[in-house]
């Protein structure tokens, strides 16, 4: 670790994945949650380059440094104070090298156009439609939340352009919306070829999907064994612990 600054009243430094990634967010805005440690860990092979569209502070292509799953990491983001805070974690993890921020809306084709073409990108879109669910007073966690500044199709749009031929994208998304995903990628010429339903806990419905899909491809869907976070009397599994970095999995 590189450290850079003292947190402050605005911010925090916070320890994820077992202490061995570090992010700098705002103690008020928008703040890490489940959903990237899910998709890094649903992320298959080693990838030479990887696009995080809507990056956030960056936590994505981190994980995805640390489990050696990528070479090099691009992560683009609208807000340009979460484009700041990544920007120091990305320098607080010693990563300047092999990870790039952005500042930019995934919505410009001739930003993704210059960007050239990756094998995997990666998204963690806002799960609620416009004017829908309890709308948060605080801009970053609304616009992490809602769907104000480009939903599910925009998501699906720029992972289609910047995708070379046969690339992977990968989605984290509630399961309630997984028709809409599924339409929206097949529109984009983006197959969906592997999933994987995310439980809360032993016994109740799903309320995630982890959702790959291929360019150009006729794969078939494969659906992989459920993850469930918790058994029944409410104890984490082994994998929710594994993925969080608090134990290791063969």
């Amino acid at each position: 670790m590189n450290p850079t600054t003292k947190p402050t009243n605005q911010d925090s430094l916070d320890a994820v994945f077992g202490g061995r990634v570090m992010l700098w967010q705002g103690r008020q805005g928008y703040r890490c949650s489940v959903d990237p440690l899910l998709l890094a860990w649903f992320v298959q092979g080693h990838h030479s380059r990887v696009m995080d569209l809507g990056c956030g502070v960056g936590v994505l292509g981190l994980l995805l440094l640390e489990q050696h799953k990528a070479v090099s990491v691009t992560g683009l983001e609208r807000q340009e104070a979460l484009v700041e805070r990544a920007r120091r974690s990305v320098t607080e993890n010693g990563r300047d090298g092999s990870m790039n921020l952005v500042h930019g809306d995934l919505r410009d084709e001739a930003l993704l156009d210059g960007m050239g073409s990756f094998d995997l990108v990666l998204a963690n879109p806002p799960f609620f439609k416009q004017d829908s669910g309890r709308v948060n007073p605080v801009e970053e966690v609304r616009n992490a939340r809602h769907e104000d500044h480009g939903g599910i199709s925009a998501f699906c749009r720029a992972a289609s352009r910047l995708l070379k031929p046969k690339g992977r994208a990968s989605f984290v998304f509630p399961s309630a919306r997984l028709v809409d995903l599924m339409d929206t990628l097949l529109r984009h010429g983006l197959r969906p070829c592997r999933m994987r339903l995310v439980h809360p806990r032993a016994g109740k419905p799903a309320n995630l999907v982890l959702l790959e899909a291929r360019k150009g491809t006729q794969d078939a869907l494969v659906c992989e064994a459920p993850l469930l976070l918790a058994d029944h009397q409410g104890e984490e599994s082994q994998e929710a612990l594994a993925l969080q970095g608090r134990v290791p999995w063969p």
